[in-house]
């Protein structure tokens, strides 16, 4: 997950700020949920006015637009001058105005899914102004803005220190602009669907909700055994804010199904952060359907969702962790492939009933490894999550698998870092995907030889 901060102050480098010492506030927040933050003094630009994207030789818009194009999280910071928002942050929003004219694949604004949130300091009033007018333009725009996505700072009305001069009133602005960077990341929930395109951002899947629950409809998914079949971990961080979960569900239209996620906890509350849902193939039809999906995806090519590489040090370790693992498994090396699973650790196969321990797990497959059989699973893509801990010390992954046998796979899980600094896998889940155009017939089929 990215931030962009795009720092309004009048002072070029390396002036002191007010504004990027509020800023830094909502930062550090930020980084704290996980996110990787970048901040931009636009003073330090050549910032054309206009309001194309590129305005011609010179201009250094068009590497700020790509960032913003490149963010999930967007947050202006200003200084009030006269009761206003600073010419440079005006000059922002002029330039931006660029984005109306811009579509995704879906056409939509580009700026949908983002969301952003406004940071102000000054010691004349003028904040809710600058607050109103920033956010009315960013929406327009297609930007989602939060609750209380914003802060800011003054002393009232006429001359007086600056926010770095003075400590009055920071402890205000200080926990409002927490307040804000934990209300910019909440819309960050990913529901992953049964096909490999279905990975939706919060406003991509209510997108998807919205008209269904419209006409009165829903779905139906029942804790299989009164929940028994669910099980949760929670995060090792004295918070005990994050948890993570698998669980085996009953559908009336489809039969068994099954989900992996991670939840955060906000106050009292818990918020589902992370939903990953499949249709289990019992491992005697194993063959067969996956022999059918492979045929129906060479015919129709299904592309997979965008992807979330890893933007900061937790989760590039975490996919290397990963990668050595497909690695081990492909060699047969059940020495190194079982020493990237914690000792707790979950593993979760293909059939419903392989919800195993990794002592059970172990016993199944080193038979396998001893006689220098493995098994080779490609990744195609893949997304990574740093959980929003102080201790940095947990991801969520998602990831799409190309595999000789057994065509389109999946993996889903979270790896944890131990006391001695080693990322390990906590939970590993591996499932067929089935395409849209398939389930119906397949888990039927499914359904059919479960009561035979």
């Amino acid at each position: 997950m990215k931030a962009l901060v795009l720092n309004c102050t009048l002072k070029p480098s390396p002036e002191t700020s007010s504004t990027e010492a509020l800023a830094r506030v909502v930062i550090a927040e930020l980084e704290k949920g996980g996110a990787s933050v970048e901040m931009v003094r636009l003073v330090d630009l050549n910032l054309k006015p206009g309001i194309r994207t590129n305005e011609g030789k010179g201009d250094d818009w068009p590497s700020v637009h790509a960032k913003i194009m490149a963010a999930n999280i967007v947050v202006f910071a200003t200084p009030t001058w006269l009761g206003q928002m600073s010419s440079v942050c005006l000059r922002a929003l002029e330039r931006m105005d660029a984005l109306f004219a811009e579509f995704d694949k879906a056409g939509r604004p580009v700026a949908f899914g983002k969301v952003a949130g406004v940071v102000v300091t000054g010691n004349e009033d003028g904040a809710h102004n600058i607050v109103a007018t920033v956010c009315q333009g960013l929406i327009d725009m297609g930007f989602t803005i939060p609750g209380q996505s914003w802060t800011y700072w003054h002393l009232g009305p006429g001359p007086g220190p600056d926010y770095v001069e003075t400590d009055q009133g920071h402890d205000y602005s200080d926990r409002v602009g927490r307040n804000a960077a934990r209300n910019l990341l909440a819309p960050d929930m990913v529901w992953i669907g049964n096909e490999t395109s279905e990975r939706w951002d919060r406003d991509a899947f209510l997108g998807f909700a919205a008209p269904i629950f419209a006409r009165g409809e829903g779905w139906v998914y029942a804790a299989r055994n009164d929940g028994r079949d669910r099980h949760v971990t929670l995060a090792p961080d004295p918070c005990a804010c994050v948890a993570w979960f698998d669980e085996v569900l009953d559908s009336q239209t489809y039969g068994t199904a099954r989900a992996e996620g991670m939840m955060v906890r906000d106050g009292a509350e818990w918020h589902v952060l992370r939903y990953a849902l499949s249709y289990p193939i019992p491992n005697d039809l194993a063959d067969g359907m996956t022999t059918e999906i492979k045929a129906y995806e060479a015919a129709t090519p299904i592309v997979d969702a965008p992807d979330e590489p890893a933007d900061t040090p937790e989760e590039a370790a975490a996919a290397a962790v990963l990668d050595a693992l497909h690695e081990a498994a492909s060699k047969a090396d059940g020495a190194v492939y079982f020493d990237l699973f914690t000792p707790d650790a979950t593993y979760i196969g293909s059939d419903v009933t392989e919800h195993w321990s990794i002592a059970e797990f172990r016993s199944y497959a080193e038979p396998y490894f001893n006689r220098g059989r493995g098994w080779t699973y490609t990744p195609r893509s893949r997304s990574l999550t740093l959980a929003p801990l102080d201790c940095r010390c947990v991801v969520w992954f998602d990831e799409a698998l190309n595999s000789q046998s057994y065509g389109t796979s999946r993996g889903t899980g979270v790896l944890v870092r131990g006391e001695d600094g080693q990322w390990r896998i906590a939970l590993y889940a591996l499932t067929f995907p089935i395409p849209n155009a398939l389930a119906r017939d397949m888990t039927a089929r499914i359904q059919a030889a479960a009561i035979q």
